[in-house]
């Protein structure tokens, strides 16, 4: 089953126009918004996450990684790469595949949207889920590390101003980069002296809630990622 092209391609724009208004993340288009798949490169900013740095869990703000969209969505949920390091149970490094499990994609269907996936993925890098993860070797450590002392990621200048996106005709542009700065980064504790400028160090609190259970993590044959045990998983392809 699939949407006339003409209307998927307006409800996809409209989708990507939706998540530039209502988050001060990057979105960039690669190649034409007319022809599948559509590949779209999501950077979050100012998001903090976990890392391991020489043998200890930092914390780095801005994040990279690939959705791609076939001419079966939103029946069909849309494949999600993880594209730059990372520590955490529920999303692989990139050299382990980069798959996402998140239980926005295990229950995707027609009425479910870009925006709220993005916001789901957002809480889920600050928020991890050691109960659940994938079985690759850096995100079983994660989920044995974040079990002894749950990761609570510094705190986060908020209200700077951004460059607001430009917002233009996606079926009309090659690519929809909006300019950005570089966030500035200031930790409610003393860091351990990170030598990336988006990185900071990890002081858990025993406090942090990691939210509810995804699902077990495996990969899925489809290339995506998600919980469910032996079912179909979190993602697609």
């Amino acid at each position: 089953m699939a949407l006339p092209k003409d209307i998927l391609l307006k409800r996809i724009r409209n989708e990507l126009k939706l998540v530039m208004d209502r988050t001060k993340h990057d979105i960039g288009i690669e190649g034409d918004l007319d022809g599948f798949p559509i590949r779209v490169w999501v950077t979050f900013k100012d998001v903090p996450g976990p890392i391991l740095k020489d043998g200890e869990v930092h914390s780095r703000y801005e994040h990279r990684f690939l959705m791609e969209l076939n001419e079966e969505y939103p029946y069909r949920k849309p494949v999600v790469i993880w594209a730059t390091d990372i520590f955490h149970p529920n999303i692989m490094e990139p050299r382990d595949g980069g798959f996402v499990c998140i239980k926005l994609l295990e229950d995707w269907g027609f009425g479910s949207n870009l925006l709220n996936f993005i916001q789901g993925l957002e809480a889920l890098v600050s928020n991890p889920n050691p109960r659940d993860p994938y079985g690759t070797e850096s995100c079983t450590k994660a989920a044995e590390m974040f079990n002894r002392k749950l990761y609570a990621p510094p705190g986060v200048v908020k209200g700077q101003k951004r460059p607001k996106p430009k917002i233009v005709d996606a079926l009309r542009t090659k690519v929809v980069k909006p300019p950005s700065k570089k966030p500035r980064i200031v930790s409610s504790r003393k860091t351990s002296g990170a030598d990336d400028p988006h990185v900071d160090s990890q002081e858990a609190d025993d406090e942090t809630n990691p939210g509810k259970d995804e699902g077990d993590c495996e990969e899925d044959g489809d290339g995506g990622g998600g919980g469910g045990g032996n079912g179909d998983g979190g993602m697609a392809g």
